[in-house]
């Protein structure tokens, strides 16, 4: 870009910071970023430098100070979280007027998103959901198909301290798949129900997600197995209806799962973790452990050793 436009563009774009911009100079500042791609970086990074500082340090920086952009020391490293309404406001304006390059139609997008976040739609800390024994470190294991919000129920499984050099991934107990009695024999399962009456608004209010997160591992000879984690949202508790668990995929709101074949690794757990966007009628989640044992030589539907632990379980809201 010319010298002789240089302090000219900086001039216009701190009237637009300060809301002072007038309509000809609105115009003036179109053209000259129409003509110039490098007057179109300056504008970005001003811009971006402006956001940053009044996040920073809050409230309209000193139309000097802003004017004496070049001088200022920038954190490397700190948040962009705003830009000012000025400025959006301009860039609305702008793009009904003018054709956008590609880094105009950049700076768009990102003054949005960046408009949505100073505006309070941010991503909220996920809140952890209270799953019964979620470390199988007490309570107990339920022997039947329908689940519980008590306790994970489902296949045989047991709760133990070490199997043939598998310790627990975290705290003293890990729990083992032992045998599969009801479906396929490949699929050892257990399930637990969660109750959300107390999320219920935040759910019919705002966009909500689930995220769903076990760790799995199994002997080294068993290494052909896979690992899944699988969640479904109910709008009623599926344990008060017995005819609701059998065609629970068919049943269900939505579900989402995610699935991870074993390493043959002892020594390493394997995360594996399923996300679920809910319905705003979510009341239930069910929760699915599961593994796969497709041994040929497997003759009956025990399983040599795998195991699972620390579960976890949170809701997300924007």
């Amino acid at each position: 870009m010319k010298n002789s436009n240089s302090g000219s563009l900086r001039n216009l774009i701190a009237r637009l910071s300060d809301g002072t911009l007038s309509p000809e100079e609105e115009d003036q500042l179109n053209q000259l970023l129409q003509a110039d791609p490098i007057a179109q970086q300056q504008y970005l990074d001003h811009m971006l430098i402006d956001a940053l500082l009044e996040r920073e340090f809050g409230g309209a920086l000193p139309h000097a100070a802003i004017n004496g952009m070049a001088q200022i020391t920038v954190p490397l490293g700190s948040p962009i979280a705003s830009l000012k309404a000025s400025g959006l406001r301009f860039l609305r304006t702008w793009a009904a007027r003018w054709a956008l390059t590609p880094v105009l139609a950049i700076i768009l997008v990102a003054a949005g998103w960046l408009w949505r976040e100073w505006n309070g739609a941010e991503i909220e800390q996920p809140q952890r959901l209270k799953l019964a024994n979620s470390g199988f470190e007490e309570g107990q294991l339920i022997f039947k198909r329908r689940p519980s919000t008590a306790a994970w129920a489902g296949d045989i499984a047991e709760m133990i301290e070490h199997f043939s050099g598998v310790t627990p991934h975290e705290g003293s107990q890990m729990v083992r798949f032992v045998e599969s009695v009801v479906g396929a024999e490949d699929a050892c399962e257990l399930y637990q129900i969660v109750e959300l009456a107390d999320m219920a608004e935040i759910i019919a209010s705002r966009p909500t997600s689930v995220e769903a997160s076990a760790f799995f591992n199994a002997i080294e000879a068993e290494d052909h197995s896979a690992f899944d984690v699988t969640v479904f949202a109910f709008s009623a508790d599926p344990a008060a209806h017995p005819d609701v668990w059998p065609t629970r995929r068919e049943r269900a709101l939505t579900f989402s799962g995610s699935q991870v074949r074993a390493d043959s690794d002892t020594k390493s757990w394997q995360q594996v973790v399923a996300r679920l966007n809910l319905p705003a009628d979510t009341r239930y989640l069910v929760v699915r452990l599961s593994v796969f044992c497709n041994d040929p030589e497997r003759s009956n539907s025990r399983f040599p050793g795998q195991f699972a632990d620390n579960v976890t379980l949170n809701l997300v809201s924007l």
